[in-house]
């Protein structure tokens, strides 16, 4: 057993601390078992330097999807997203959503920065809750069938029809009516683009 893990457990044993090392067993059973993590992030991360640790979790395969909002991408998550190494990427207020998906590009994991920046529903998202969870997405085979197969049970769809979302993947949206307030992404991916 590592150092650092011997004094976790031997510590961190009541209520809270051991919730943490339960949380941490069930992650390393998770990557075991060929599974992968999606982070939600909210708030200002560039004191912390969160993209030193996501990026060798990124390099490694062990996050599925990071989803971040904020009325200002931070630094540290373009520098996160920015290649398969941590580099600073100069101008990157000024990147144009074009500029913005060639960086996401990272094998099987997705990142999707979004920004207000045009977007009035984002917006209006922001202006209503502030910064935090926008949406979660879920990778489904099949768009077309998964969304008749919700809207036969009643579920209430934003999109009727799949439309063409980030880095070529055919979306459609959930209405958060229906999810408890959650907006739910479905994503049928462009495995050529």
């Amino acid at each position: 057993m590592a150092p650092i893990t011997e004094f976790i457990k031997h510590h961190y044993r009541h209520f809270n601390s051991a919730a943490l090392v339960d949380a941490a067993e069930a992650y390393n059973k998770l990557l075991a078992d060929g599974g992968k993590m999606f982070v939600t992030i909210a708030g200002a991360m560039s004191t912390a330097e969160l993209g030193l640790s996501l990026a060798e979790m990124i390099r490694q395969d062990k996050i599925h999807g990071i989803c971040c909002t904020g009325a200002n991408l931070e630094e540290d998550v373009f520098n996160l997203v920015a290649h398969n190494f941590y580099e600073r990427v100069p101008g990157y207020r000024d990147l144009t959503p074009a500029d913005e998906a060639a960086l996401l590009a990272l094998g099987e994991t997705s990142v999707e920065l979004i920004s207000p920046r045009g977007n009035e529903g984002l917006e209006r998202f922001l202006e209503k809750r502030g910064p935090g969870l926008h949406h979660i997405a879920v990778e489904v085979e099949g768009i077309e069938t998964a969304i008749a197969l919700l809207e036969g049970l009643g579920v209430p769809m934003i999109d009727h029809a799949p439309r063409k979302g980030a880095r070529g993947h055919k979306v459609a949206f959930v209405h958060p009516k229906a999810t408890g307030g959650v907006l739910i992404e479905l994503v049928e991916p462009d495995h050529g683009g």
